[in-house]
């Protein structure tokens, strides 16, 4: 009886090789898919965020000198309207500062809650603080509004143990500091602004 090995027939030593030819070209074509929609969505996606500053008459007395206090809390002006604020910026006492915070997002897949921070400061203290947010919630597509970020000059609160109450601007010059801080990272500042504050 003869040992010699029976020839292989050709159909059968090329069908894997075809099988595997096809599986490779698919995979080819998928990562092409892939990455031709994230080049797609990149290029849709967008995170605007733009900041407006304006004022709002809500304190009606006369101006304070620097370090002197009122001996009763001014009342709000119940009629103020926003007024927007020109290049230069010369803030009277009975103002409010009201930033205003407009974003845009597009396409997600999420969109993290951002913390906005608004504070004025003279010198290096800070004399008015306040924050809003950013949440969009499960939104995937897209995400807009805008928010007011009023910022009012404070002091203790002298009727009080804790707390502190508003008065008007006395004299003098405050930076005023917009910043975010997005998934609970640092904050970073993203607009500030000077306003002067004259004797009348």
């Amino acid at each position: 009886m003869s040992n010699t090995p029976r020839p292989t027939s050709p159909a059968l030593s090329t069908k894997p090789r075809r099988a595997s030819g096809r599986l490779a070209v698919i995979a080819v074509l998928v990562a092409l898919f892939v990455f031709g929609s994230e080049v797609v969505l990149s290029s849709l996606r967008s995170r605007n965020l733009s900041v407006a500053f304006e004022t709002n008459l809500r304190f009606t007395p006369t101006p304070l000198p620097v370090g002197t206090q009122p001996t009763a809390t001014p009342t709000r002006n119940p009629d103020a309207t926003a007024t927007p604020i020109p290049q230069v910026v010369f803030l009277k006492a009975g103002d409010e500062i009201l930033v205003r915070v407009t974003w845009d997002y597009r396409i997600g897949p999420r969109f993290q809650r951002v913390i906005l921070g608004a504070s004025a400061n003279n010198g290096d203290r800070a004399v008015a603080q306040a924050t809003a947010a950013i949440d969009c919630g499960a939104a995937i597509l897209s995400c807009s509004g805008t928010t007011l970020i009023p910022l009012t000059y404070e002091i203790p609160d002298p009727n009080a143990a804790s707390g502190s109450v508003g008065i008007p601007w006395p004299v003098g010059e405050y930076k005023v500091l917009v910043e975010q801080s997005a998934g609970g990272l640092k904050y970073t500042t993203i607009q500030e602004k000077l306003f002067r504050v004259q004797a009348q």
